[in-house]
């Protein structure tokens, strides 16, 4: 009987790959840390990095979209992340990304079909949910952006940028208690927001509820005094131009 033994070149040659799959791998998280702390230059030269080691890559492809579309590179971020697609297509992450750089674009048909891959894929991504809401409410077809916003609500109960959205699509369509709700929950989440907090004041004018309004007034005033003033003057835009016409 005869034994075929691994020749010692072809062990180095299997020890080679497997530490340039790990050097790889450093490289991509790495990029993945820079990314997170806005420094995507930095990044975007490393994710490269990873995958001139490993041209396979598929996180790494999906990685550097991400890094591209952070940094504007819109038609860069497209190729990267078609690239990961066609390595692997079960990552729902890849096809929300390419739908929020075809959301950025316009492209609103080509966003929507690529969020509905995303959530095939992963029913419960919230992000995908949240997208689609999004772009239906850039749409105008608020009912529609209610249903996906809602969802994406439903699995990440506190997240302050959802509730706002919801609040805005349910103020749109005239349903001001219950955006009130959702921009109360939002600046619940976040007290510091600025944005939520003016848009409840806003919104309590809607509902015709001024004196709701002047506490996030007051509340504003300790955030930024120059929303506040600009909350304040349409509290009192009647009286306003009233004593200014005589």
């Amino acid at each position: 009987m005869t034994i075929v033994l691994i020749s010692s070149t072809q062990a180095q040659n299997t020890e080679s790959a497997a530490q340039t799959t790990v050097r790889a791998e450093a490289l991509n998280n790495q990029g993945v840390d820079l990314l997170e702390a806005g420094k995507y230059a930095e990044a975007i030269m490393l994710i490269q990095e990873a995958i001139r080691l490993r041209p396979d890559y598929t996180c790494a492809y999906g990685n550097l979209g991400a890094a591209f579309y952070r940094t504007g590179q819109f038609p860069e971020a497209m190729v990267a992340l078609k690239k990961a697609i066609e390595l692997k297509s079960g990552y729902a992450e890849d096809y929300n990304k390419l739908g929020a750089i075809y959301a950025e674009a316009g492209r609103t048909e080509e966003a929507l079909a690529l969020f509905q891959r995303a959530i095939g894929l992963k029913p419960d991504f919230a992000p995908a949910l949240y997208n689609s809401g999004c772009v239906y409410l850039r749409l105008q077809e608020f009912k529609k952006a209610i249903n996906w916003l809602e969802r994406a609500a439903q699995i990440e109960p506190n997240n302050a940028i959802v509730r706002c959205e919801l609040g805005n699509a349910l103020s749109r369509r005239k349903q001001y208690r219950a955006a009130i709700a959702q921009l109360q929950w939002a600046v619940r989440l976040q007290p510091q927001n600025v944005e939520a907090q003016f848009r409840l004041g806003q919104l309590y004018l809607l509902d015709r509820d001024p004196q709701s309004a002047l506490v996030q007034y007051r509340i504003i005033m300790e955030i930024s005094p120059q929303v506040a003033q600009e909350l304040y003057r349409t509290i009192y835009k009647d009286k306003i131009v009233a004593v200014s016409g005589k």
